[in-house]
């Protein structure tokens, strides 16, 4: 099981990463789920190709499924929750998806009570 970082906030709200592995937590109550982040092709032309796809397929499609095989550079685009672009770009989509978690995590983890699982 991958590590899952908990945040819990003074009113009792926990914030964490939506994965396979944090799925027993949406069993505590009613969950609302927002996106935190995007990875994108870094060159224009790919990413305004991949979000035109990405509008018209469902998440789980074959096409949506394709867009992700892309070869990079890939960005990471925090803007909906920490508000900046990541510095780094990422031959492997897969590379800019871990910088992508933890990025996240240490940034939920500022300023706020932290409990980690393993």
């Amino acid at each position: 099981m991958a590590e899952i970082v908990i945040t819990i906030e003074r009113d009792g709200n926990l914030t964490f990463l939506d994965t396979e592995s944090s799925q027993m937590f949406k069993e505590l109550g009613p969950a609302v789920t927002r996106r935190a982040s995007h990875v994108l092709p870094a060159k224009f032309l790919a990413r305004q190709a991949f979000k035109l796809i990405r509008l018209v397929v469902r998440d789980d499609s074959a096409g949506a499924a394709r867009c992700r095989t892309w070869r990079g550079p890939w960005l990471v685009d925090t803007t909906p929750t920490a508000g900046v672009v990541l510095a780094g770009r990422w031959m492997n989509r897969q590379d800019a998806i871990d910088a992508e978690i933890a990025f996240l995590n240490s940034w939920f983890l500022e300023g706020t009570c932290q409990h980690t699982t393993a």
